[in-house]
């Protein structure tokens, strides 16, 4: 008996892995309540380890699969044609908005040229690649070697305050013969795509530091691995002495980052007095996000049309604050007495959205640097302020990629944790902090 549970539970276990291994597949049909489908349009996805989504969601790279499933109970001999149509669509809410289909592939599953007289009682079978890339220019909509209109296609999303929304749908069509049904035949599902998105791997060093988890070394120990931002003095007054910092910020080599991990960053500060340089280099002081810049045409339609013609489209610009760094000082690391070292990482949310460069929704992300938190200071004053005169607290910025693959090697390491946020750290500008808020700014015409 102990024997045969042994083996009924290796089995079962054989049979549980076999499955978590199986595409996920999703139904849909048009069936009134009540009444029985006599088509069913079948979707098979990625295997899914956890509880499978609601709607389908295709990567980068996957093929559109799935089956069309017709009763046998039904006559088929009005049956002129079988497609499955794949539609992309961007909706912008902010005053008169549109709508805008940039993104319409049909793929016929039967018809009389290609098939049977009819189709038989087997589910029809079909695939096809979900376009990674889009070309504006191009009037088949296939990508054209060094085209100016050639975008990564995007990820599916929605705007919280719903000012923009990227959706994606698979209608099955069929259409009959017999001018004398009246019977809809169209099945529809939302989808959701996420492109494939993926960085560099780390520097060698890098790389050994995760996979034997230690300490990542710094940039004057693996200059390979990090990129040193333009150099970055900060002078103002200390309890009435005038002081000068002087900054050396880098951050992890490739600037490309994947969503659910972080952004290393490694800072050195020197100054010529001890007593400002310990006040003002505290974890607590220092003051480093990363902002996600969304661009979108006003009337998506109008403005891609404007853009294509070489003419200025009408655009807005959301602008938030998605990230912060967590700072400290690394052990092993002797602090002089006039040179201060720092580690830090910003650790980025995995709903993220990529960055992209889609003509009517790009996605930009940048590393904003500012030397210290003005809530926190109450003992200096800064004399000296950046380039950005909308924002003119911001000393550095740089831009970075956020990525949806993991990059080759070993899992990368994270020592923070997401920040709790509250709707005033993305929205409040008071007090003379400079944080970014949730804002929209018309240009162009």
């Amino acid at each position: 008996m102990g024997v045969a549970t042994r083996v009924n539970s290796a089995s079962d276990r054989v049979i549980a892995a076999a499955e978590r291994l199986r595409p996920t597949q999703h139904d849909f049909n048009n069936a009134q309540p009540g009444t029985a489908a006599w088509a069913i349009l079948r979707l098979f996805t990625r295997p899914s380890m956890a509880a499978a989504p609601k709607y389908p969601r295709f990567y980068g790279g996957d093929h559109v699969k799935g089956e069309v499933l017709l009763s046998p109970t039904r006559p088929r001999r009005s049956i002129a044609s079988i497609t499955v149509l794949l539609r992309g669509t961007i909706k912008t809410g902010v005053g008169s908005g549109g709508t805008y289909c940039f993104l319409e592939y049909t793929h016929q599953v039967w018809d009389p040229t290609v098939g049977p007289s009819q189709p038989g009682n087997t589910g029809l079978t079909f695939s096809f690649p979900f376009p990674e890339c889009l070309d504006y220019g191009s009037p088949s909509g296939r990508p054209r070697p060094h085209s100016r209109t050639l975008h990564r296609t995007p990820q599916t999303t929605f705007a919280v305050d719903a000012q923009y929304r990227i959706e994606y749908v698979i209608i099955l069509k069929i259409t009959h013969s017999d001018v004398h049904l009246n019977e809809v035949s169209d099945i529809k599902s939302k989808v959701f795509f996420i492109p494939a998105v993926t960085p560099g791997p780390p520097s060698i060093m890098r790389q050994e530091a995760y996979s034997r988890n230690l300490p990542l070394p710094g940039p004057h120990v693996d200059p390979q691995g990090w990129v040193t931002l333009p150099a970055l003095s900060v002078v103002g007054f200390f309890r009435q002495q005038r002081v000068k910092l002087d900054y050396a910020l880098h951050l992890a080599s490739p600037l490309s980052y994947t969503r659910g991990t972080c952004i290393p960053c490694y800072l050195s500060v020197s100054g010529e007095d001890a007593q400002p340089l310990d006040s003002l280099t505290t974890p607590e002081m220092l003051y480093m996000r990363l902002v996600r810049y969304t661009r979108f045409f006003e009337d998506p339609a109008k403005g891609t049309e404007q853009y294509l013609n070489n003419q200025q489209p009408r655009v807005l610009e959301k602008v938030e604050e998605v990230g912060r760094a967590t700072w400290w000082f690394p052990s092993g690391v002797q602090q002089e007495r006039r040179f201060r070292r720092l580690e830090g990482e910003i650790y980025l949310e995995e709903n993220l959205s990529p960055t992209s460069n889609f003509l009517p929704l790009a996605v930009k992300y940048k590393v904003e640097f500012l030397p210290f938190n003005h809530l926190n200071s109450r003992t200096f004053r800064q004399s000296e302020v950046g380039d950005d005169q909308q924002r003119p607290n911001i000393m550095l910025s740089h831009s970075v990629t956020i990525a949806t693959v993991a990059a080759d090697g070993p899992p990368q390491r994270t020592s923070s944790h997401p920040r709790q946020s509250s709707p005033q750290d993305s929205s409040s500008n008071q007090g003379g902090t400079d944080r970014v808020r949730d804002w929209v700014r018309s240009q162009g015409n």
